[in-house]
């Protein structure tokens, strides 16, 4: 689902040769949202929701974006989008907000945020389907990409904080926050996304630069949730998959010459060049005496 445009099947047993289609142009397709602004499967049910989807009006699709339309599928049955009380099928639209900016599929729970809010999302099967619930408010999301799923719960990014969910939402203590904030382009903030690299407890957060002025993504801050410990700098990545389906992160970006995919965490260079710019600053550590032991590592 382009954000903003249609929602498109594609079939693997059909072959290669045969392109996706629009979902409401499918044979059998019922009241199938026809626009919206991302779709997600719910993981133990399997309907499929789209957020921001267009209305039902006189028994048809307005083919006008609701903001903070919910719509859901029967259960099983992408197709089928009609509610009626032989189905799962329905609609909820949301109320803090103006505009759902994204969503996440997150333990037993489907999570959406608005540009104030954040939703939990859980099936509790008929009449009602699905339960949502205001989690919290004042902590929207700044893009549809900006939130990331971690072993120990869900990062996400707003306009001007880092955040942790776990059932409920935490500000992150953020010693670059200054520094991140104040260099964000916030007329590309929709370009800023969350990634993880697990193997070294890492949450990535990719953002467009104020000062380099390109208005893509070019600069990044890391969070190690183990540690606890914060790091910047500048890397162009505009797509990432961690390390497990494949046996190193994969990430890409486009080059002065090509469009690349990038293997993370392979070799100690910089794509066969010499790394620069790489260091590490600290301040002054006191190390007390007799009573406690300071450890550097790596």
């Amino acid at each position: 689902n382009p954000r903003g445009g249609g929602i498109y099947r594609w079939v693997e047993n059909n072959g290669l040769s045969v392109r996706a289609l629009e979902l409401s142009g499918v044979s059998g397709a019922n009241l199938v949202p026809t626009v919206g602004l991302q779709v997600i499967t719910s993981e133990t049910d399997r309907h499929l929701i789209v957020l921001g989807a267009d209305p039902i009006s006189s028994s048809a699709r307005t083919g006008t974006i609701d903001p903070m339309l919910v719509a859901f599928s029967d259960t099983e049955n992408e197709l089928e989008f009609e509610p009626l009380n032989t189905n799962t099928a329905g609609s909820v639209r949301l109320s803090s907000g103006s505009l759902i900016i994204g969503g996440l599929k997150s333990r037993q729970e489907t999570l959406i945020w608005t540009d104030t809010s954040l939703y939990s999302m859980n099936f509790i099967g008929p009449p009602l389907t699905f339960a949502i619930n205001l989690v919290n408010e004042g902590a929207g999301l700044i893009g549809p990409k900006a939130a990331a799923n971690a072993p120990n719960g869900v990062y996400f990014m707003s306009k001007n904080s880092f955040y942790f969910y776990n059932g409920s939402v935490q500000k992150l203590p953020c010693s670059v926050q200054d520094y991140v904030f104040n260099d964000l382009n916030l007329g590309q903030a929709f370009k800023c996304h969350a990634v993880v690299n697990a193997e070294f407890a890492e949450v990535w957060f990719f953002y467009p630069s104020v000062e380099d002025g390109t208005g893509e993504v070019s600069r990044y801050v890391i969070y190690n949730y183990e540690e606890g410990h914060w790091s910047i700098g500048s890397l162009i990545r505009y797509a990432w998959l961690d390390a497990g389906i494949e046996d190193q992160p994969l990430a890409t970006a486009k080059t002065s010459s090509s469009n690349c995919v990038f293997e993370h965490e392979q070799g100690y260079n910089d794509n066969d060049s010499a790394m620069s710019g790489v260091f590490i600053e600290s301040a002054d550590l006191d190390i007390s005496s007799g009573d406690a032991f300071s450890f550097v590592k790596r």
